[in-house]
């Protein structure tokens, strides 16, 4: 080839070089690297990845004990998920991230007491399927039950005798107990939280199990749920009922319950929705000399239909701001020292000022009503 002929080629040559570079660099990069910012996947695609950089990191008896996300969709597709190995001889556990960034190995954010040492079997299902199955028997329900659900999956081995399993059940009846391979889908939102349960490795749906849901209730609904949960609550003599800003129903998101049981007296909440433990009193007037709250005694949603319609209503138009408190007592224990169980109904401007009612609390009579 003659030099200035040769000297046309270069910039063409030159430019099929650089197309191979980037070619080559390109098939050079990890898969999950900077190219697939963003990406998600299943569970069982981000474990051959997995496999490939942990296998020659891993002592030789590592077994797979624990896949989870912390955000999933509705496909069963996560952009981060985590697999923890279990070596039975160093005693060790290993955790392994898989995201858009790669694989790498993590310090354990796992919480030891959930892991078993029990390797997971080698054919499971995958992510997706486990998501089906849960929101076809539950999930889609509660997502459209409550605003802002988000979704978590974990797989590890459970014991599930008695969670509906027949395998569970079949080995419950032969006095021994297997774990299973359980795929918890997780359902978490403000106000309720539910998980699902699914085996692992014939996809045998289990169970879908609400584990709590915020709910605004009536006073008498929030003690008999105190009385159902505390066998102390169930066994205690109920002195007072007290709380503030009660809507016009008389349903509301905190009850405060004082009672006495095992010679003390002891307090109960239902504290944003959610009943709480119970505990013993930080102050207060309430005493342990108080008499019972008789049995009878009318729910705060008769209680405010009571004060609701004798002017409370028409206050509450005036002052959008009221602030409305409700309290219980037994005879005896107002300021006004009534012979009768009085429900004391105070629309708020401020703590001073406002609109007062009591309600004799058994027949819903109105006793007594003043502006401050």
């Amino acid at each position: 080839m003659k030099p200035e002929k040769w000297l046309t080629c270069i910039p063409v040559i030159m430019g099929l070089l650089l197309l191979s570079f980037v070619i080559w660099s390109g098939c050079g990069k990890n898969s999950t690297g900077s190219d697939d910012s963003g990406r998600k996947d299943l569970a069982l695609v981000r474990f051959d990845e997995v496999v490939q950089t942990a296998g020659s990191d891993l002592p030789e008896d590592a077994v797979l004990v624990w896949v989870s996300a912390d955000e999933v969709d509705a496909e069963g597709k996560s952009r981060v998920w985590i697999y923890v190995y279990y070596s039975p001889g160093e005693d060790e556990y290993y955790q392994y991230e898989s995201s858009e960034n790669g694989v790498s190995s993590s310090d354990l954010t796992v919480d030891p007491a959930e892991l078993s040492g029990t390797a997971l079997p080698d054919t499971i299902i995958d992510s997706n399927v486990a998501i089906a199955l849960s929101e076809a028997n539950g999930g889609t329900t509660f997502r459209n039950t409550y605003s802002g659900t988000t979704m978590q999956l974990s797989l590890l081995m459970v014991d599930t005798t008695g969670f509906g399993s027949g395998t569970a059940k079949a080995a419950a009846r032969g006095g021994t107990v297997d774990l299973l391979p359980v795929w918890e889908c997780w359902y978490i939102a403000p106000d309720a939280e539910a998980v699902a349960l699914v085996n692992g490795h014939s996809g045998e749906f289990i169970q879908f199990l609400l584990l709590f849901e915020r709910e605004a209730v009536t006073a008498r609904d929030g003690w008999n749920n105190a009385r159902k949960r505390y066998a102390e609550a169930a066994n205690g003599t109920l002195v007072w009922i007290g709380t503030n800003g009660v809507p016009a129903n008389g349903i509301n998101m905190r009850w405060v319950y004082a009672y006495k049981t095992a010679s003390k007296l002891r307090y109960i909440d239902w504290d944003d929705g959610m009943l709480q433990e119970p505990h013993d009193p930080v102050g207060g007037e309430v005493t342990y000399s108080w008499p019972a709250v008789p049995s009878g005694w009318l729910n705060s949603d008769a209680i405010m239909a009571v004060a609701e319609s004798n002017g409370g209503a028409s206050y509450r138009a005036a002052h959008p701001s009221v602030d409305v408190e409700m309290y219980l007592f037994p005879a005896g224990k107002t300021d006004t020292q009534r012979p009768v169980a009085v429900w004391g109904v105070f629309y708020g401007i401020t703590p001073m000022q406002g609109l007062g009612f009591e309600i004799n609390a058994l027949t819903g009579e109105m006793i007594n009503s003043q502006i401050f």
